[in-house]
């Protein structure tokens, strides 16, 4: 069985207005095609099992992994592909 799903377009973009039991949780998809069929798919937060270990760590510990994962990185000078 098949449901319908209105679509809503403004300034050149489409969004679908998705029955109940299809709705996602979260703010973004990922989006892909398969032939002539759009896929909607949940984006999975990959990282989830980490926070189990996390809170398990000295809280200075967990401090000094937060402020290096807010540090900018330099963008790397390198090659083009077709300089190699």
């Amino acid at each position: 069985m098949s449901n319908i799903a209105k679509i809503i377009r403004s300034d050149g973009e489409e969004a679908v207005q998705l029955p109940p039991g299809f709705q996602f949780e979260g703010d973004t998809v990922r989006i892909r095609r398969d032939g002539e069929a759009v896929i909607l798919e949940p984006i999975v937060d990959e990282w989830s099992w980490l926070e189990a270990i996390a809170v398990k760590l000295d809280p200075d510990v967990l401090d000094a992994i937060l402020k290096a994962t807010d540090e900018d990185v330099p963008q790397q000078d390198r090659p083009a592909l077709d300089e190699l």
